[in-house]
């Protein structure tokens, strides 16, 4: 069944019965088993399973990368940054079938790329990571499904991006103060890693809103 997998999921897509999406995360898991991840989490959703926040078990937290290895779960490899971004496009996918759309876990992540780009100065980018979070939270019903450590740093980030980008001021005062406001922001939330931000945001049972938006 593995070696002609993409056959065999055709024609169990195609033909689909009771349970077939069951018969599809199995595929999955085998695939995975086997090493093939990338694989693997495009089964996973084609059945239909949620992201999920990143936890020893968790089977699809970053599209095509392993969560559990190395600096993945806290975007330190090229890797995860790239799994980042395909998981970023997969949750505007389902958007464009349900406005209202929203992947919980993946917002801890877009947290942690805005304080990256902030780092190297792009502020506005930065920004507008926030403002995206932000329109999403209130879209899929407010903050109730999200950690008050993640939803405090949110806060806390967007005021320093604020008062970073209002000063003005020289070039060289411009980099120190990002150097200062980042630096420490950073830190603070780096202690906690993408596990501790997510944790409380939604669990794997819970689901996503806009579920059917596929």
């Amino acid at each position: 069944m593995l070696a002609n997998w993409m056959s065999n999921l055709a024609a169990i897509i195609t033909n689909r019965t009771n349970g077939w999406d069951v018969i599809v995360r199995e595929l999955a898991d085998r695939l995975a088993a086997r090493g093939d991840l990338v694989s693997s989490h495009f089964c996973h959703m084609v059945s239909g399973a949620n992201v999920e926040p990143p936890s020893p078990h968790a089977k699809l937290v970053l599209l095509g990368v392993d969560h559990n290895v190395g600096g993945n779960a806290n975007l330190l490899s090229r890797e995860s940054m790239e799994a980042f971004q395909r998981t970023e496009a997969f949750e505007w996918a389902k958007r464009k079938g349900n406005a209202n759309a929203c992947i919980p876990s993946l917002q801890a992540f877009k947290l942690m790329y805005a304080i990256n780009v902030a780092d190297y100065g792009y502020t506005e980018i930065a920004l507008g990571y926030v403002k995206s979070i932000k329109t999403l939270i209130d879209r899929s019903g407010g903050g109730n499904k999200y950690s008050p450590a993640f939803i405090n740093a949110l806060n806390v980030f967007e005021d320093r991006v604020a008062v970073c980008m209002e000063r003005g001021g020289t070039k060289e005062q411009v980099e120190e103060r990002k150097k200062s406001i980042f630096g420490s922001l950073g830190s603070g939330l780096k202690k906690f890693s993408i596990s501790g931000l997510a944790s409380g945001i939604v669990s794997a049972a819970s689901g996503e809103d806009g579920r059917g938006a596929r």
